[in-house]
C-alpha cells in the first residue's frame, strides 16, 4: 500500500533511519522492493546506499522467510528430504538419473523403478551441459591441478552480475551497455566449484537461466538449481 505521493510506510523510517519502526513494518510484511514515489527506487537500495543498519534488517528478514519456507517444503514431505521414496526410511541417496528421488538402497530403487522411470527421463533429459569460463574445483575455493568438487551432484547459486547500475530501478540491471549478457556467476555451497558462465556458444540455456532468475529467482537476482559435475575440467551439468 502507498499513499497518494507514492510512498510505502517503510519510507520515512528508512530514509530517518529509526530502526525499531522499520523492524515492526517488515514484521506486518511490508515489501522493501516497491517504487517509492511511483518510479524512484526502493527502500532497500536506498538503505543499501545510505543506511546499511536499515538494510541488515532487510537481509535478515529475507533469511527469515527462506528458512520458513524450507520449513513448510520439509513438512509436505514428511519432516525431511531425504525420506526414501519406496519405504519411507530417513537415510535415502540420490537417484543417480535424476538427483532428485531417493532410495535408500538397490532393492527399494529397483522395485519402484517402473514409477520412476518415466520421470526419471524427463528430469534427466532437462538437464544441459555448459562450460563454465575461470573455472575452479576443490577445497576452499583453491584449486590445483587434478582437483575435483567434493561432491558430484549439488545445488549451485547463479547470480546475475551487474553491468550499469541504476539506482532509480528496483533491479540491477544486468545487461551490459551495448546489450551483449554479461557472464552468469555460479558456484555452490562450499565454492568447491564455480566459475562463470558466458552467453557466446551457450545462448540458449543462459537465456533460460537469465530469464528463470529475472522472473521468479530471489529478488530477480539469483537464483537456484540442481546440477552435477561429469568429471570434465571446465564442464558442469
Amino acid at each position: 500500500m502507498q499513499n497518494r505521493c507514492g510512498s510505502t510506510a517503510l519510507f520515512t523510517p528508512v530514509m530517518d533511519g529509526k530502526l525499531d519502526a522499520v523492524k515492526l513494518l517488515i514484521e506486518f510484511g511490508v515489501d522493501p522492493d516497491i517504487k517509492e514515489n511511483g518510479d524512484w527506487k526502493s527502500c532497500r537500495l536506498i538503505s543499501a546506499k545510505y543506511c546499511p543498519e536499515v538494510f541488515d534488517l532487510f537481509i535478515e528478514a529475507d533469511k527469515k522467510k527462506i528458512k520458513l519456507s524450507r520449513a513448510a517444503a520439509r513438512a509436505e514431505v514428511g519432516g525431511s528430504f531425504r525420506l526414501c521414496k519406496a519405504c519411507g526410511v530417513d537415510k535415502g541417496q540420490r537417484c543417480s538419473g535424476c538427483y532428485l528421488v531417493r532410495y535408500c538402497g538397490l532393492e527399494c530403487q529397483t522395485r519402484d523403478w517402473s514409477n520412476h522411470q518415466d520421470d526419471c527421463k524427463v528430469t534427466k533429459d532437462q538437464y544441459k551441459q555448459v562450460e563454465l569460463d575461470n573455472f575452479n574445483a576443490g577445497r576452499d575455493d583453491i584449486s590445483r591441478e587434478g582437483d575435483l568438487p567434493r561432491k558430484t551432484n549439488f545445488v549451485v547459486k547463479v547470480q546475475l552480475n551487474p553491468g550499469k547500475v541504476e539506482l532509480e530501478d528496483s533491479k540491477l540491471a544486468a545487461i551490459a551497455p551495448d546489450g551483449v549478457g554479461l557472464p552468469l556467476s555460479i558456484y555452490n555451497k562450499d565454492r568447491s566449484l564455480s566459475g562463470c558462465l558466458q552467453r557466446e556458444g551457450q545462448e540458449e540455456v543462459y537465456d533460460k537461466l537469465f530469464s528463470s532468475i529475472t522472473q521468479d529467482g530471489f529478488k530477480g537476482w539469483m537464483g537456484f538449481y540442481r546440477a552435477f559435475y561429469p568429471g570434465e575440467e571446465d564442464e558442469t551439468e
